[in-house]
Formats: structure tokens, sequence, C-alpha cells
């Protein structure tokens, strides 16, 4: 009886032991996997504040280009409401020259 409790207890033993280590090989991948995982966040948030500032850099380009773009039209649009003002005044002196050829 006494073989069998040996046996039984050396059994239960080899049990314990195998899953100790059994469970710390596993903390270790676990460890890594996380470690891994870490570094694969770090450089994602790296690509992501380099494409945030590409971005920003292009949106202030069009940002300045637009502001380029509405000066010019705002140039552009007095101009031709001066040249269509001249125009009326033109046509303004040539009705008053038909009234009084009348």
């Amino acid at each position: 009886m006494e073989d069998v409790l040996t046996f039984g207890y050396g059994v239960l033993t080899c049990i314990a032991v195998f899953g100790i280590v059994y469970g710390v090989i596993q903390l270790r991948l676990i460890k890594e996997n996380s470690e891994t995982a870490v570094d694969d966040v770090d450089d994602c948030k790296a690509s992501l504040f380099t494409l945030r500032r590409e971005y920003e850099e292009k949106v202030d380009v069009v940002y300045n280009l637009i502001k380029d773009l509405d000066g010019k039209l705002e140039t552009l649009y007095k101009e031709s409401i001066g040249a269509v003002n001249e125009r009326f005044d033109e046509i303004d002196e040539e009705l008053d020259e038909l009234n009084k050829n009348k």
C-alpha cells in the first residue's frame, strides 16, 4: 500500500513540476508577445504622428493657396466691376448723345 501512495505522490509531484514549468514557459511567451505588441503599437504611433504632420503641412499649403486665390479673385472682381462701370458710363454717354441728337 505504501508503494501505491509513494507512486501516487510521485505522479502528482511530476504533474505539479510539469505544470509549473509549462506555466513559466507560457508566461515568458506572453511577455515576449506583449513586448512585440507594444513595439508594434509604438511603431504605429510614430507612423501616425508622421502622417499627421505631413497632413497638417499639406493643409497649410492648401490654405495658403486658397488665401492667395481668394486675394486674386477679389482683385479680379474689383477690376471687372471697374471695367463694367466704365462700360456703363460709356453707354450712358452714348445714350445722352443719342438723346441730344433727337
